[in-house]
């Protein structure tokens, strides 16, 4: 009857004896005491003594299958969107070296504000709108960097300010205002809802 449960505290206690026997023999070259945080996994036990929890936990483990398929979707999703703005939003992105100055102390002429006398050398409002709008840590140059940015996307973590910026990347706002509400809508209230569905 307690299939999941039994085989978890089989594996703690295997473990931690393991990890006891390694520490009396080998104190001195391996320190083990960072796995004794596997002890915490005893807390698990406690989904026994609760029936609620109890049976939503066994309804997660029983769609363990579903729950890899809507994943494996959802991967998909973001793949076909990944591989999509980098044919839309590609650009060479806003690099520091854009804005240092010059041997004689002056600002360039892509980067050519300064705040104060000493102060660094800053876009213009002008000389932002020129330039890529994306900079070297979000942008859709790479396909790593496309996928992260629209997990961030989905997960709605700054995601109208992206938005902003692929709409400002294109010669008109259609498609980075169509791009990236549609990908919002489908992978965040369909797909991650639907990942929650299954498990529920």
């Amino acid at each position: 009857d307690n299939f999941p449960g039994n085989i978890l505290d089989a594996v703690i206690i295997v473990v931690s004896d393991a990890l006891y026997i390694v520490n009396i023999f080998y104190a001195d070259s391996f320190n083990v005491n960072i796995f004794r945080l596997i002890r915490i996994m005893r807390a698990f036990r406690l989904v026994s003594r609760f029936r609620r929890l109890r049976l939503l936990f066994n309804k997660a483990f029983a769609s363990f299958k579903a729950i890899m398929h809507v994943l494996f979707v959802l991967i998909f999703w973001h793949v076909l969107g990944a591989l999509l703005g980098m044919q839309i939003f590609r650009c060479d992105a806003r690099l520091p070296d854009l804005c240092q100055a010059l041997p004689n102390g002056d600002c360039p002429d892509t980067c050519s504000l300064r705040l104060a006398p000493d102060a660094e050398c800053v876009f213009t409002d002008d000389q932002v709108w020129e330039n890529c709008a994306f900079d070297d840590y979000h942008s859709f140059n790479t396909f790593y960097e496309s996928f992260v940015l629209l997990l961030f996307v989905t997960t709605g973590e700054n995601w109208v300010s992206v938005m902003q910026t692929g709409m400002r990347q294109t010669p008109t706002i259609w498609p980075g205002l169509v791009f990236f509400i549609v990908f919002y809508i489908v992978s965040f209230y369909m797909l991650f809802n639907l990942f929650i569905g299954v498990i529920l």
